[in-house]
């Protein structure tokens, strides 16, 4: 389908991934795909494939994948020498917190008993669950006055301070504890600025943010039983593109502006924004132990659903999307 050789991309480069979201325009009629690079059942930290159809023809790719990636790596799983939880502490020491009280919630690990993911739980620094999670992490060295690309294998630490002005995005060498990479993924403005003037604008010491701060005004998705269905048994789901802009004149109001999924301070990829945290109570204690949210890189949020018996669990990401939907209709 892509030419891997005009986006100068090796067979293993691609060999492995995975797709991240894919939807039917309902406006354009075009087929939107979207892939993660995955080398050795790691995830590459923003590998991000995506692919346009129209007509059944590739009509535009965006290509982040690092390639020759096996070429920059050891071969075989490299076995982690830090561990999870040594590396969410070696994170919050770089941000001036301490992880004392840690609390495992979930994890999830490869076939080989590799750990992948890990959340915490950490009164002392968040309200929030915290995720430790294993990537491949492309990043630029300055080797003799040159610019040189390297990818390590890291665990990246998502964590929001309690009083929510600082949302910590660290990445920590996860063969020697070092740290690679902090973000703070809350945009940080100075109002006595002339930049305030006039909106929309940007901030001239706004720190770097990974969340993808403007995706909302492109338009992200929603696949949902949309308004006037009542239940799944009066309709089909369909794709609901940038629904915010019923409520507003074209071009104005704040959910144009930001989107649903940014409260006008950070900008969220999961079921989170200006008006709803939709997550799971599988604990049915009213979030006493936190929740997930579904997540989606592009803003697509696409999650299977089944009326078969038995299905609720898989159907889950599904219901807690459409609940969020909702919700932001209700508010917005």
């Amino acid at each position: 389908m892509v030419n891997a050789a005009k986006e100068k991309l090796s067979a293993t480069d691609i060999a492995e991934m995975n797709v991240s979201s894919a939807y039917l325009s309902p406006t354009t009629g075009w087929y939107h795909l979207y892939f993660n690079q995955t080398y050795q059942s790691v995830e590459v930290y923003n590998g991000i494939l995506g692919v346009t159809l129209i007509n059944g023809q590739v009509g535009y790719v965006a290509n982040s994948f690092v390639a020759n990636l096996g070429s920059q790596v050891s071969s075989g799983l490299i076995s982690t020498k830090i561990n999870p939880l040594e590396a969410l502490k070696k994170a919050a020491i770089s941000v001036n917190l301490s992880s004392t009280s840690a609390v495992e919630i979930s994890k999830t690990s490869f076939s080989n008993g590799t750990i992948n993911k890990v959340s915490y739980l950490d009164l002392d620094i968040s309200n929030e669950k915290i995720d430790v999670k294993l990537y491949w992490l492309p990043y630029e060295v300055d080797e003799n006055g040159k610019k040189n690309q390297k990818v390590v294998l890291s665990w990246n630490v998502r964590m929001t301070t309690k009083n929510g002005k600082n949302s910590w995005n660290t990445h920590v060498n996860a063969l020697s504890g070092n740290i690679l990479k902090t973000n703070d993924d809350v945009i940080h403005c100075n109002f006595g600025t002339s930049e305030h003037n006039k909106a929309p604008h940007i901030c001239k010491d706004a720190k770097a943010s990974n969340h993808l701060q403007t995706k909302a005004l492109v338009g992200n998705t929603y696949n949902v039983f949309d308004y006037p269905l009542e239940a799944p048994t009066f309709g089909d789901r369909t794709v609901v593109t940038s629904p915010y802009t019923k409520f507003v004149a074209t071009g104005t109001g704040p959910g144009t502006t930001n989107g649903w999924h940014d409260d006008g301070t950070i900008s969220f990829i999961n079921t989170k924004g200006n008006n709803v945290d939709a997550k799971d109570d599988l604990a049915a204690d009213n979030e006493g132990t936190a929740g997930s949210n579904p997540s989606s890189a592009t803003l697509d949020f696409n999650f299977p659903y089944s009326q078969m018996t038995g299905s609720a669990a898989a159907n889950r990401n599904a219901a807690i999307n459409h609940q969020s939907f909702l919700l932001e209709q209700r508010d917005a």
